[in-house]
C-alpha cells in the first residue's frame, strides 16, 4: 500500500504514542500540512478565545479562577503538543563535565 509507508526503525519496548505516530511518514506529512494551514491556526485561536470567555464567565471566587487558569494552561499545552506531534523532541543540552556555572550572572 502506497499510503502506508512506514520507517524501518527499531522501536523501544514501550514506545510513546508520539513515536508510534511518527513512524508512518504519510501521517507525518499530512499532519505537517494540516497544522501549517492558516485556517486551522485561526480556528484553534478562536476556539481557545471562546473557551477562555466561557471559563471567565463562570468564575465567581478565587478558587474558581485558579481552576480556570489550570484549564487554560492544559488547553495551551494540548495545542502545543498538537503542533509538535510530527517532530522529534529536541535533545536536552548537556552541561560539559567540569563546566563552571556563573551563579552571579
Amino acid at each position: 500500500m502506497a499510503d502506508q509507508k512506514e520507517l524501518t526503525i527499531p522501536l523501544p519496548i514501550n514506545p510513546s504514542p508520539k513515536l508510534l505516530f511518527r513512524v508512518n511518514t504519510v501521517k507525518v506529512k499530512n499532519h505537517i500540512s494540516m497544522v501549517s494551514s492558516p485556517v486551522l491556526k485561526e480556528s484553534i485561536d478562536v476556539a481557545l478565545l471562546e473557551y477562555q470567555h466561557r471559563l471567565a464567565g463562570n468564575t465567581a471566587e478565587s478558587n474558581g479562577a485558579a481552576a480556570a487558569m489550570f484549564k487554560i494552561k492544559g488547553a495551551l499545552e494540548f495545542i502545543d503538543e498538537l503542533y509538535k506531534l510530527a517532530y522529534a523532541p529536541e535533545p536536552r543540552k548537556q552541561v560539559p563535565d567540569g563546566a563552571k556555572i556563573d551563579h552571579n550572572a
